[in-house]
């Protein structure tokens, strides 16, 4: 290949990159602002009702919240519904927070199971004494007879004695007891069924000591559900974490700050920013 033809082709390559690296950057000058944009619009459909929302009006801030997070398809119009639950919570704690902490949880995703179980769990704290419309779960009153009868087949199924321990189950609501406390015992209420139709004909389950454990702790807490001592409590759960709810930190919770409940220029503000802004 000749020295002028080289020289061409160098020329035209250098052209040709320029030409790219002008496109690249027109490009991204494009892509930046819609980026920007794309924050910022998070708000837009709603700006003036947002302006227009008072702290003596708390249910405002909860109404818009239910508007935005049913319209929510990115992860800054959910911010924005948690931010207006919150603040609506926050500002009628009594009448709106356990319903703002059920909202709030709502938009928490998988990666963040603790916090939607903390405000789960704040929820049911704040429920007003009488409150039916909120659903929770709760330990169902057992029997003492059911109790001491689940107790009687534990130790029946250990020397296995499956067909006494069925007998024991039949006893009031023993079959609720194993529902409740069940799940405890080593192979859950599933495996609990099979060993009772297993372990029948006189042939003792070869239990390990962290299976005669789980079938203890088991019983423990079905005998005394009220009054389960630590230890027990941190073997039945397997020493997860305990949650921890401070109702007096509930900004913390909602992760909101009540001292900004205005909406001006795109950002919330306090009472001294709004009369900079409108004296």
């Amino acid at each position: 290949m000749n020295t002028t033809r080289v020289r061409g082709l160098l020329i035209l390559l250098a052209t040709f990159g320029v030409a790219m690296l002008g496109v690249t950057a027109a490009g991204g000058a494009d892509r930046m602002p819609m980026e920007g944009l794309q924050k910022q619009d998070a708000s837009k459909p709603w700006e003036q009702r947002l302006q227009e929302l008072d702290p003596s009006r708390p249910m405002a801030y909860f109404e818009l919240g239910e508007e935005v997070e049913d319209a929510a398809r990115t992860a800054e119009e959910r911010a924005l519904a948690r931010q207006l639950f919150g603040l609506a919570g926050l500002l009628d704690e009594k009448g709106l927070g356990s319903s703002a902490a059920l909202a709030i949880a709502n938009l928490e995703d998988e990666s963040r199971a603790v916090s939607r179980d903390r405000l789960r769990a704040a929820a049911e704290l704040l429920t007003p004494a009488g409150t039916a419309n909120l659903v929770v779960n709760r330990q169902p009153v057992l029997s003492s007879k059911g109790r001491l009868a689940f107790c009687n087949a534990l130790g029946s199924l250990r020397r296995g004695d499956g067909v006494r321990a069925r007998r024991h189950l039949d006893t009031a609501d023993a079959m609720l007891v194993v529902e409740t406390v069940g799940p405890l015992v080593s192979g859950g209420v599933d495996g609990l069924q099979r060993d009772l139709t297993f372990y029948e004909g006189g042939l003792r389950p070869d239990l390990s000591s962290a299976e005669v454990e789980s079938h203890l702790v088991a019983e423990l807490i079905a005998l005394d559900p009220t009054d389960t001592r630590w230890s027990v409590f941190l073997q039945s759960t397997d020493a997860a974490p305990l949650l921890v709810v401070d109702l007096e930190r509930l900004d913390r919770l909602f992760g909101v700050d009540p001292a900004r409940p205005y909406w001006r220029e795109g950002r919330w503000v306090g009472r001294r920013s709004i009369e900079r802004l409108e004296g």
